[in-house]
This record gives C-alpha cells, structure tokens and sequence, in this order.
C-alpha cells in the first residue's frame, strides 16, 4: 500500500469515528433538550420540534455510517444541511419574527438551545468539513447566522444592553469570532500534522523496500554461489582426493573457479547498484529478473514452462562431470494457466537448476535425464530424474531443506529418493487453484 493512500485511509477511520462520537453526543443532547422544555410551564412549539427532530436525525445517520463506512461524505453533508437547518435558519426566522412585529423582541423569542448550538456547528465546521471548503462555509456561517443577529441588535439598543441581549451579542460576536481563529489554527496544525505523518510512512517505506531488495540480492548471491562455485569446488574435492587429476588441471579448474567467484561478486555489485538506482527513481519498485549461475538473465515476466526449458537448456551446457556422458535429454513441461509471481517463478526455476547440478555432480554413469513439469490430479509436478549410480547417504543437504521450504510455502510436497532401477528422482508438486 503506498503511504499516501495509507495515510488517507488512516484519516478516514479516525474521522468516521470522531463523527460517529459528534452524531451521539447530539442524539443525547436532543433527549434531554426534549425532556426539558416537555416540563416547563410554558413552551413553544419549535422548542418541542427542533430537539427531538435533532436527536431522530442524529441517531439514524449515525446508524447509517456504522453499517455503511464508506459514505462517511454523504453522512457528512447530510449532517452539515441538518445542522444549517435546525440551527442558522431558525434563528434568521426569529430575528425576522422579531423586526416585523413590535410585540415581540428577540431576546425574549430567541430559545437558549439555539445560542448554545453555535458551539457544536462551527465545532463541526474543521472536524468534518473537507479542507478546501472551509473558509467558504465560514464565511456563508458569519454572513448567515451572526449578520443578521447583530444588526437586529445594534438597531435595537435596549435589548442589546439587557442582559440577555449582551449575552447573545458576545454568543454571536467575539465567540464566534474566536471560534473560526480556532479553526484556521487547528485545519492547518491538521494539515501539518498529515504532512508529517506521510513523510514518515514514506520514509519507513522506503526503509522497508530497501531491505527487501538487499534480502532478495542476498538470496540470490547465495543461490549463485550454491549452484556455481561450490559444485565447482565438490567437484574438484572429490576428484583430487581420488588422485584422478593433474597438477596442471587442478590449476585450471582452480583458475576457473576464481573467475567463476568474480563474476558473481561483479553480479552482485551490479544488483545492488541497479536496485539502489531504480528504487530511488521508483519506490514501488521489484526485480523481475533472474540470474542463472552460468550468468544468463531470464526474464520472469515469460511463462512457466518457457522458463523452465531454458533452465534446463542452459544448466545442461555446464562443464559438470556426468553431464558428459548423458545421451538422452528430454524435457516436457507443460504450460500452466494459473497466475504466478515473479518470485514464486524464480523459486521453481531455481530448484530445476540445483536439481539439474545434483544430477551432473553425483549421477556417475547416467546417460539419460528427463526433467518434466506435468498435470497430475489436482497438482502440478515438477520432476527430475536420472538413471544414474542413485544416492549415497539420505542425509539431508542445504539443497533438501530448501526444496521442503519451497514446498511448504506452495502448500505442496517435495520428495528425493533413488530408484530400484537405478537413479534418483526429485519431485515437487503443489496443488492447482484452477483445475
């Protein structure tokens, strides 16, 4: 997930919830608000309306968001109109009730609910309002709402400096006033606070591909190492413990070996400097290449059982000693429809190719060497098999535990075994989500 839509949808979440918390502590307010003006002695009728109206409008939209958190917008509008409406257009029809009619004053018609209500609205105006049309709602709140109270107001001195006339012109005027300070202090501390909070997942995930990419450039080194020089170097072991080579071919396979080991260390440089390089340019970015021990690049985006056969091809042309006197080659890898990642491919290529080197390195005598990837049931089964001298001990080898990891990780199984007639078999299979 890239850090920009993580931190999207993390303020996202904490917005549904804040609103949700808004929407009950409203309903709770509209309860009581209803149960008290119920008992006074005298009420008016939109003191009976407006508080329940809220409490009923409050609790379904929260409702709706809990059951729908993906229309936290639609909630939010919803709940921007009904506040506009239960709050701002009743008190312009008060201050018009009291302009037109010389009975009646606004600090006498005007219900305390109302002038307490300015609070929670413009409370709500940075919490839930989207950034760009902030100032253009407080702007529409001021001219709307406190306008038209405080030049009723001015125009009517007596009520002004009454008690209950300073008390709404300061609800109306500097409170309100600091109220909107509060929210162009807090949208733009929100503002810095979400910079900073995706710079830091930015930079954490950057951390996180780049240790990816050197785990990957790890793994490889490693597999290049496993399946080039040290089936070298076995080789020349055991045939220099079997006095069965020259001085003179000792040197050269030793020389061999040491441009072998070079390759790989330049290899390896040239991975870390082309992931590095691209990573910097895109972070997002994954090698979907794989490098054989013979030095050959594959491209990973090309089918399975394409990739397999040039591994085959490619790991038969080594100087390993029993490939020499194999006369048989046959390969048949059938072509599969499932969808695999990269890495899972470089994983099955790899395991050909060191199954493939196990064969040249112990099969003594084998003149033939099948390797296969066919459909069997459910499964699909990657197989080699020789008909060499078979295995010498059932040790388990760094070769072994790999392949039964590999197995795991495909919810398959791996098994290695030699035969009654002669040779080893290596199979890997795993189950097929599309058959």
């Amino acid at each position: 997930m890239s850090p920009a839509l993580l931190t999207s949808q993390l303020y996202r979440q904490t917005r549904r919830g804040a609103l949700v918390i808004c929407l009950g502590l409203l309903c709770v307010s509209g309860v009581f608000a209803t149960v008290f003006h119920y008992f006074e002695p005298e009420t008016r009728l939109v003191d009976l309306i407006l508080p329940p109206l809220i409490s009923i409008s409050c609790l379904g939209l929260a409702l709706y968001l809990c059951y729908h958190p993906e229309r936290i917008e639609a909630v939010t509008q919803t709940l921007k109109f009904a506040l506009w409406g239960c709050i701002v257009i009743p008190i312009d029809l008060f201050v018009l009730e009291a302009s037109y009619f010389p009975d009646r004053t606004l600090v006498d018609i005007l219900p305390p609910p109302l002038v307490s209500g300015i609070l929670p609205l413009t409370s709500g105006l940075f919490l839930f309002i989207r950034h760009r049309n902030w100032r253009l709602s407080a702007i529409i709140l001021w001219c709307f709402l406190s306008v038209p109270v405080l030049v009723y107001l001015f125009l009517n001195p007596t009520e002004l400096y009454s008690t209950r006339g300073i008390d709404i012109a300061f609800s109306f005027g500097p409170n309100l006033i600091i109220s909107l300070i509060f929210i162009v202090l807090l949208v733009y501390l929100q503002e810095a606070i979400e910079k900073l909070f995706a710079d830091r997942i930015s930079y954490y995930c950057d951390l996180v591909d780049r240790q990816a990419l050197r785990q990957s450039s790890m793994e490889q080194a490693f597999t290049l190492i496993h399946n080039g020089p040290l089936q070298t170097l076995a080789l020349l072991m055991r045939e220099a413990k079997s006095s069965n080579i020259s001085k003179t071919e000792i040197i050269d396979r030793i020389e061999a070996l040491n441009t072998e080991i070079r390759a790989i260390g330049q290899t390896i440089t040239d991975f870390n400097t082309s992931d590095e390089q691209i990573l910097a340019i895109d972070p997002n970015f994954t090698t979907e290449t794989l490098r054989l021990a013979d030095g050959t690049d594959l491209d990973l985006d090309r089918p399975l059982h394409l990739l397999l056969r040039e591994v085959y091809t490619r790991t038969l042309r080594r100087d390993l000693p029993h490939f020499q006197t194999v006369r048989i080659k046959v390969r048949d890898f059938h072509a599969l429809s499932e969808f695999l990642s990269s890495d899972t491919k470089r994983e099955l290529c790899l395991w050909l190719e060191e199954a493939l080197c196990n064969a040249g390195k112990h099969a003594v005598g084998a003149t033939r060497i099948t390797a296969t990837g066919r459909f069997q049931s459910k499964n699909y089964v990657l197989k080699v098999q020789d008909n060499g001298a078979g295995l010498e001990n059932n040790k388990p080898s760094t070769g072994t535990i790999k392949s039964e990891s590999l197995a795991m990780r495909l919810g398959g199984t791996f098994q290695r075994e030699s035969l009654s007639s002669g040779g080893v078999v290596c199979e890997l299979s795993w189950p097929l989500s599309d058959r």
